[in-house]
C-alpha cells in the first residue's frame, strides 16, 4: 500500500469515527462529549498524514511497458486499453525512498522476530534498521 493510500485509509477511518461520534451526541449511547472529543483527537494524526502524503509531488510516468498476448514486451506513451495483461509505468528517475516509520518498523519486527527478550529499542533492532536505511541512501 502506498503512503497516500495508507494515509487516506487512516483518514477515512478517523472520519467514520467522528461521524459515529456526531450521530451519538445526545443519544442514549453517550452521556457526555468525551466520546466526541476522543474521536476528534484521534483524527488529528491521520488527517496530518493525509495532508503530508497529498503534498508529496507525484511524478508522471514517461512511458509504459506492457505485454503482448503472444509474448514479448511493447512500450508506449499510454497503457493499452482493455488489455488483460498488466501494464507497468516507467519513470525518468526512481522515486526517493523515505525511512520507515517507527510503527512500520515495529510491525516488521513483530512479523520477523520470533523471540525477543528486550524491547526493540534496547536490543538494537531499530538501530540496525536505521543503519541499513542510511547505507542505502534512504534519508528523511
Amino acid at each position: 500500500m502506498t503512503t497516500l493510500q495508507t494515509a487516506a485509509q487512516q483518514a477515512l477511518e478517523a472520519l467514520e469515527l467522528l461521524q459515529n461520534a456526531i450521530y451519538n451526541i445526545g443519544g442514549e449511547h453517550v452521556t457526555g462529549l468525551g466520546y466526541a472529543n476522543h474521536a476528534a483527537d484521534s483524527a488529528e494524526k491521520p488527517i496530518t498524514g493525509l495532508k503530508a502524503a497529498l503534498a508529496e509531488p507525484v511524478e508522471e510516468p514517461v512511458a509504459w511497458r506492457f505485454q503482448f498476448a503472444v509474448g514479448g514486451w511493447a512500450y508506449g506513451s499510454q497503457p493499452p486499453l482493455g488489455s488483460k495483461y498488466p501494464a507497468y509505468p516507467l519513470y525518468a528517475t526512481p522515486p526517493q525512498r523515505k525511512p520507515l516509520t517507527e510503527e512500520d518498523l515495529r510491525k516488521l519486527a513483530d512479523k520477523h522476530l520470533f523471540y525477543q527478550l528486550e524491547s526493540y529499542e534496547v536490543s538494537g533492532v531499530f538501530a540496525l534498521a536505521r543503519a541499513v536505511e542510511q547505507a542505502h541512501g534512504i534519508k528523511e
